[in-house]
């Protein structure tokens, strides 16, 4: 075994790699269909020791599952709501989604900047959804301008201190305590998701080794915790990235909606 592939498998001890697709605003019913069927194809074929996620958009949710069910493939929503039943037009709660697949992403970006989502509600989602015996993403990362200023570090370092220490804070790590392998954490800086700009591989490894010491403020199971990449992610730069002995996985956008390149993706974190 070549010397990085024994390092990556001592650091990871019993983590399994995670890579997940979030699709996003994108496809049609049919195009879900076509390409959810491809993707569990494609992981049959292949020799693939990775969980595959795919984050989809809520109402191709059941289809997919059923789609996928036979490959062992986690199907999870791209947000959820995190109360009971009542009246509350649009919004989809964790009770609900519990029946159409069995994770959800939390915190991205695009969560926190185009809809204005905040650490309270993160908090409560995560909390919520795990209580439910759910897997979770939580999602965090800097702007191109904190990064500019040499924030980042205090920026995650807040994000992840926003869940674990707020209102629901004792209840999540207590969670993690019981199952850390439910809980995922994506570093996801946000001047690279979308952009075709990549974190360089000393920088995400950086990141990722910042981050699990942060963790290890919070729960004494960090080590168990799976860490991904995301921003940017495509099988023409993930070669390095799954190269970086104490990452988990990815989590892939753009890339996903196109089965073979997710697949690719996939492999490069099989050991």
């Amino acid at each position: 075994m070549p010397a990085n592939l024994l390092n990556m498998v001592r650091d990871m001890h019993s983590r399994i790699p995670i890579i997940s697709g979030n699709w996003k605003m994108n496809t049609s019913r049919e195009e879900a269909r076509n390409l959810s069927s491809t993707i569990a194809r494609l992981s049959s074929e292949t020799n693939l020791t990775a969980e595959i996620v795919l984050f989809i958009p809520y109402v191709w949710l059941s289809e997919v599952s059923e789609i996928v069910a036979s490959q062992e493939i986690i199907v999870g929503a791209q947000d959820s709501y995190p109360g009971p039943n009542g009246a509350y037009t649009g919004a989809v709660n964790t009770e609900m989604l519990t029946e159409v697949c069995s994770m959800v992403l939390v915190g991205h970006s695009e969560r926190r900047t185009v809809f204005g989502d905040t650490a309270t509600k993160f908090s409560a989602q995560i909390t919520d959804a795990l209580t439910k015996e759910m897997l979770v993403t939580y999602c965090i990362g800097e702007n191109e301008s904190e990064a500019a200023d040499g924030e980042t570090n205090r920026v995650l370092g807040r994000q992840i201190a926003e869940v674990f220490a707020g209102a629901d804070g004792e209840s999540l790590r207590n969670s993690v305590h019981d199952d850390p392998r439910r809980f995922v954490l994506a570093y996801e800086p946000v001047w690279a998701i979308g952009t075709g700009r990549v974190a360089s591989v000393g920088e995400i490894s950086d990141r990722i080794e910042f981050i699990r010491g942060e963790l290890g403020k919070y729960s004494d199971r960090a080590d168990e915790i799976r860490l991904q990449y995301g921003g940017s992610v495509s099988p023409d730069n993930v070669a390095g990235i799954s190269e970086i002995s104490h990452l988990d996985g990815a989590l892939v956008g753009g890339a996903s909606l196109n089965a073979g390149d997710f697949i690719d993706i996939c492999g490069a974190f099989t050991v």
